[in-house]
């Protein structure tokens, strides 16, 4: 079928299955980038509560921001980390996010 598409659609410089290939290739980089982007983020927030708390990073804590793919919630997050007065503030605000009662 690609065949007779590629035969049908041919431009002379790209075929339909190139086409189709580029266009993942776009895709990928997009996903990439983005992806890159929450890591970074991610980073930022434990990077932030660590300077400013001088603790170990409780495991539990960056598991739960490490689930976070909302950009939004983590540019909140990232703010909450600079403001917060405590981790124990910081990990209420974390639970309350994901739906989980916190216990200090």
């Amino acid at each position: 079928m690609l065949q007779i598409l590629d035969q049908i659609l041919l431009s002379g410089k790209n075929s339909v299955t190139e086409y189709l290939l580029n266009e993942k290739r776009k895709e990928g980089i997009r996903e990439g980038k983005i992806e890159g982007e929450q890591e970074a983020k991610q980073d930022f927030i434990m990077a932030a509560l660590q300077e400013r708390f001088g603790e170990s990073m409780d495991g539990n804590i960056m598991a739960q921001i490490k689930q976070i793919r909302d950009a939004q919630t983590l540019n909140d997050l990232f703010r909450t980390s600079l403001r917060a007065e405590s981790l124990d503030e910081f990990k209420k605000t974390l639970y309350q996010r994901n739906g989980i009662s916190f216990r200090s």
